[in-house]
């Protein structure tokens, strides 16, 4: 499953972002609302520290990709999911997306 985060600068300012590592992050919840994935800790190789202006006039866009496993590399079991995305600003400061619902359905 393809993730995309796209970032809208509404403001008429240069809005910078910054933070160790990626300053984007998906993260999958079950029913219950456990985390059973996220992105950032299911990447074998860290990026450097991140540094960008988003400007008001060009959108930004993050990827990334659901192989619909846990954290333990596990298929997750059919069922109702959760998917939110979240920006950092300034560290430690994050922005959090409204949550998706994603439905995996038996193979």
């Amino acid at each position: 499953m393809d993730l995309k985060l796209t970032i809208d600068n509404r403001t008429s300012e240069m809005v910078p972002l910054y933070g160790p590592g990626d300053v984007s992050d998906f993260v999958i919840s079950d029913e219950n609302g456990k985390m059973v994935w996220q992105w950032n800790c299911s990447k074998m190789i860290r990026t450097p520290d991140y540094s960008r202006e988003v400007s008001p006039d060009e959108p930004l866009q993050f990827t990334g990709r659901w192989e619909q496993i846990d954290m333990k590399g596990a298929p997750v079991p059919p069922g109702t999911y959760t998917l939110i995305g979240t920006l950092g600003l300034v560290f430690p400061e994050r922005l959090v997306t409204g949550p998706v619902t994603i439905e995996v359905l038996p193979p």
